[in-house]
């Protein structure tokens, strides 16, 4: 074979393997939505994995140093609820995803769309969402050095004072845009190398606090007052946070997960919800083969999930073809912070706050 021809196609070879996508689907629950004549409700759990080697999955940072598992691949599994027409018959043919927000699926759907017969899905795509209040979770690994020893980096986090009392404690996953999400935990015992400042306005000097006065522990004003509890999940201050103050600390944090995963979750879901990759193992797709189209939705931090989805390339499914035909992001500026070592993919930026989140 002529040389020049050879690269393409061994390129081509390598774009059109089939590496595994969604390997099990685990239906938990299938029943009538007694709110939407006609329609059913089913939850449940895809098991997917994806193989590194694909360079369709390259992009995602530190997928190389994720766990694999006996075939190579890198495991994750995803929440989602289906809302579907009970007689398939009555299907049109379209499929309309909805991100959730920080793992909440706000289940409204479209009482025009639903006469018309389209399908709605909710999908997890959040990897540092706690299992907890109905959000919908997504499991990935975590990235360890080749040695399986834990990696480490700066991570900076900001708080703000609230109204009231000094606050003896603030959670170490920051302010409100990210309250809830797990966060990373210190590399190190104790905060040695830590440092805490704080502020009034962005623009003026930052103030530094002593480590001997704070320290990464759990703490209130009455029965376990400074120096706390330790804690790898929140911040505790003597004397407490301050109203009007601009806190940043900037510490060694470990164990950061693979939330870029995320991004190939919401791909392959909709693959297989589409028909388009082989029957998984467990259940089978309870759409079969009715879908034709895909519209993609989110509000605020979903909708600038759904346009870094497309900025990243992740709108190409491994098949080559369009994941979503169209998109409608809303109350979207920006794009979301997930991709990233250490990312934090729930912060929201606003005045005086979480300027990580561009």
């Amino acid at each position: 074979m002529p040389r020049h021809l050879l690269l393409p196609l061994l390129l081509s070879l390598a774009f059109t393997a089939a590496p595994a996508q969604i390997v099990r689907l685990e239906i938990l629950t299938r029943e009538a939505a007694p709110e939407y004549a006609g329609y059913e409700r089913i939850t449940g759990r895809l098991h997917g994995e994806v193989d590194p080697a694909d360079p369709r999955n390259a992009r995602i940072t530190d997928l190389d140093l994720a766990p694999r598992n006996e075939s190579g691949r890198v495991a994750y599994s995803a929440d989602f609820i289906l809302l579907k027409p009970a007689d398939l018959a009555r299907s049109n043919g379209m499929l309309h995803y909805y991100a959730p927000n920080r793992g909440r699926a706000i289940q409204t759907a479209d009482s025009l769309l639903m006469l018309q017969g389209v399908t709605f899905l909710w999908g997890a795509w959040q990897g540092d969402v706690p299992a907890e209040g109905n959000r919908l979770t997504l499991d990935v690994p975590i990235a360890r050095n080749p040695d399986g020893s834990p990696v480490t980096g700066p991570v900076r986090v900001e708080f703000i004072g609230q109204p009231g009392p000094p606050r003896p404690e603030m959670p170490l996953q920051g302010n409100y845009f990210n309250a809830g999400q797990q966060p990373y935990p210190p590399a190190v015992s104790g905060n040695a190398g830590a440092v805490l400042t704080r502020r009034v306005k962005e623009t003026d000097a930052r103030q530094f606090i002593p480590n001997d006065v704070w320290a990464f522990a759990s703490c209130n004003t009455s029965d376990n007052p400074f120096p706390g509890t330790p804690s790898e999940s929140s911040v505790c201050l003597k004397g407490g946070f301050e109203p009007d103050y601009l806190y940043e600390l900037v510490y060694e944090a470990r164990d950061p997960h693979v939330l870029g995963l995320g991004l190939a979750a919401i791909r392959d879901m909709m693959a297989f919800f589409r028909g388009r990759t082989p029957g998984a193992g467990g259940d089978p797709n309870p759409l079969g083969e009715t879908i034709r189209w895909a519209i993609g939705s989110g509000v605020s931090q979903a909708g600038n999930l759904m346009k870094t989805l497309v900025h990243l390339g992740f709108n190409e499914g491994l098949d080559g073809r369009p994941v979503f035909e169209g998109l409608f992001p809303l109350v979207a500026a920006r794009q979301t912070n997930i991709n990233m070592r250490f990312a934090v993919p729930g912060g929201g930026g606003g005045v005086r706050a979480d300027h990580r989140a561009f």
